[in-house]
């Protein structure tokens, strides 16, 4: 067993030594002893995704095409399904130009009247004004002819009605010139704005519709299940697919309550799988879930892991697969200590290869 602690171990760079071909590189390093060393209690666990959600449809409608397939990898973002928009496209095609009309209203209504119409205006206001000269004129020359008795009395009164009528046309055409000098009326101009934000909500509707037509994955992952096809009929919340987030796996230790407060979110363990004897997995306590289990007496403690990918595209650590660690839970004590990666396993017991005084290396069982 190995005893003192000036020892010098071999380890090698990349993993435990079991899985190295010969000749891999190795470096050394020194046994040390510490004395708040906690003795460990073997807890096990279950794999489980670091995050999981089943994608639904937003919104009703056919499925036009279902991007993914199961066990098939997806990045965060990536398009998972695409629902038809025949019917919604047209709709957004018309709001566009509705705001597009009502955007020129309102430039011409705060832009005021075009100087064209202004000049017109003034022009038949003039020609208004020289009526009226010349009807007073007519009327001038029907009064000394009356006084001589030489037109009738009906031939004045006709003469002063041209007077008034010209002198009306004047007063109208003045009115309608200061009008248009004056510009439009803030409160129409307040009005085609108020349109033009109306139709924008309008549209920001659609363009929303739009969105939940095309279905996006909300993170990284695999695809665990489908639950529709290209064709199907989709209500609003149906399923499409499962995604599970499995670059880090999380796993589920059971802990008895009378040994978690010996733990804290952060602490480094080491995770074997039931299905990978040979492999230790570096993990770190994620959390202590703050409730306790009423019939076994235990706590929750989660355990993040990296996982590794396969030459196949899959992950190693699958979810539901089973695993096992030791937690330090003891009380402290001292002890000699190792690196992880000094450890070989997959023999009757763990060994660990230390370099004698003759410089030979000599594998010894710990």
């Amino acid at each position: 067993m190995l005893r003192p602690a000036s020892l010098v171990l071999v380890l090698l760079f990349s993993g435990p030594a079991f899985a190295e071909p010969p000749g891999a590189p190795v470096r050394a390093g020194e046994v040390e002893r510490k004395d708040d060393v906690r003795q460990g209690r073997r807890f096990v666990g279950s794999v489980r995704p670091l995050r999981h959600t089943k994608l639904g449809a937003g919104v009703d409608g056919f499925v036009q095409e279902l991007k993914v397939r199961e066990g098939q990898r997806v990045e965060q973002d990536a398009v998972i399904a695409q629902l038809e928009l025949d019917v919604l496209e047209p709709q957004l095609e018309a709001a566009r130009a509705e705001l597009e009309r009502i955007d020129h209203v309102v430039a011409e209504l705060e832009n005021g009247t075009r100087q064209e119409l202004i000049n017109e205006a003034k022009e038949r206001l003039a020609e208004a004004q020289v009526d009226v000269r010349s009807a007073e004129r007519k009327l001038a020359t029907a009064n000394r002819l009356k006084k001589s008795n030489a037109i009738p009395a009906e031939e004045v009164r006709e003469a002063e009605d041209a007077v008034r009528g010209a002198e009306a046309t004047v007063r109208r055409l003045e009115a309608a010139l200061s009008f248009l000098e004056s510009g439009n009326r803030e409160e129409k101009i307040q009005q085609a704005k108020a349109q033009r934000k109306t139709q924008l909500a309008e549209i920001a509707r659609l363009e929303a519709l739009e969105t939940r037509h095309t279905i996006t994955a909300p993170f990284a992952g695999y695809v665990i299940e489908e639950h529709t096809e290209a064709g199907a009929w989709l209500s609003r919340g149906d399923p499409v697919i499962t995604l599970e987030a499995l670059d880090t796996v999380r796993i589920r230790f059971p802990v008895l309550e009378d040994y978690v407060h010996a733990l804290a979110p952060g602490a480094d363990v080491a995770v074997q799988l039931g299905s990978l004897p040979d492999r230790i997995f570096h993990g770190t306590i994620e959390r202590i879930v703050p409730t306790a289990d009423p019939t076994a007496r235990t706590v929750p403690v989660d355990v993040t892991v990296a996982n590794e990918r396969t030459p196949h595209g899959g992950v190693l650590l699958k979810p539901g697969m089973f695993a096992q660690t030791r937690l330090p839970v003891g009380a402290p004590r001292s002890a000699l200590v190792v690196p992880l990666d000094a450890l070989v396993l997959g023999g009757r017991s763990p060994i660990v290869f230390v370099i004698g005084e003759d410089g030979k290396v000599a594998p010894v069982p710990v």
